[in-house]
């Protein structure tokens, strides 16, 4: 009876190992599959990551560019107003100039007055030619991508134009180029001549200001793509956390069950001493 007993007990040891091994060996697998779906995810972690460090990037070049056309447009009025009343005050109003310089409104100290405020108004043209090349030229380099996702189809078509119209803006101003060569050859004689003058760098100032507009389409579209991604990214990174605890989880069990399988080899392997002594014995 007791030599049944033992061999009941050596058989059960040996099911218990075997049990612990094939669990071992389980936990073995869903770790092989779960680093498998960790390359995956981070695959598509860092093709996200990428993405919304782009978009970041076209967010705060963007937002530059904007602030930029912006300020340097306050910066053209305001000098365009201080030269208009400067060049209305010194040509046309004749009370205020001989009570302001105590001279003559036809002497020679006008006439040249009027040249230097009139040179100087009708090179704010080339000025403003040159911000907008400067502008055209940074916003070519903005790191623009076509947006991947389907649902963002109608913003990357507003970027395309906005691309387009700036283009239109601060590259192609052929138009008011040859106006501003007629004017800087044309003699102010008359008020009209003034205003004729002054409407023409107003109406092209107001052009360029125009650029700002497409700028902030831009940085609108790319908000809600870097927003996207953003939340992708996290997800992702999530997923990450989640699927590397998830191993490190499996390696321990696994340890685990194979420290358990050990152990009970050894009882095993005592059990059977054991017996081999017994018979011995008898």
């Amino acid at each position: 009876m007791r030599r049944g007993k033992l061999n009941n007990i050596s058989l059960i040891l040996v099911l218990i190992v075997a049990l612990f091994t094939l669990v071992s060996f389980v936990f073995d697998q869903l770790v092989v599959q779960t680093e498998n779906k960790i390359r995956d995810i981070d695959f598509e972690y860092e093709r996200s990551f990428n993405t919304y460090l782009r978009a970041k990037g076209v967010l705060f070049n963007t937002n530059d560019l904007m602030y930029r056309a912006k300020v340097k447009h306050e910066n053209f009025i305001d000098r365009s107003e201080i030269l208009e009343k400067a060049i209305y005050n010194i040509k046309f109003n004749k009370n205020y100039f001989e009570d302001n310089f105590n001279d003559k409104f036809d002497s020679d100290f006008n006439k040249n007055l009027e040249i230097i405020f009139l040179n100087r108004y009708k090179s704010m043209y080339l000025e403003i030619f040159d911000e907008a090349s400067d502008l055209f030229s940074l916003s070519r380099g903005l790191p623009i991508r076509a947006m991947d996702e389907s649902i963002f189809s109608s913003n990357n078509q507003q970027v395309l134009d906005s691309m387009m119209n700036l283009e239109k803006i601060l590259n192609s101003n052929i138009e008011y180029y040859e106006k501003y060569k007629e004017f800087e050859k044309k003699d102010i004689i008359n008020f009209n001549d003034y205003l004729d003058l002054r409407s023409n760098l107003r109406n092209f100032l107001n052009y360029y200001s125009t650029s700002h507009d497409s700028f902030q389409k831009i940085y609108e579209s790319y908000s809600l793509y870097y927003s996207y991604y953003g939340g992708k990214t996290e997800e992702f990174l999530n997923s990450l956390n989640e699927y590397q605890n998830r191993k490190n989880f499996y390696i321990l069990l696994s340890v685990l069950a194979q420290i358990l399988s050990l152990f009970f080899l050894l009882i095993l392997f005592k059990t059977l001493l054991n017996i081999m002594n017994h018979k011995k014995n008898i």
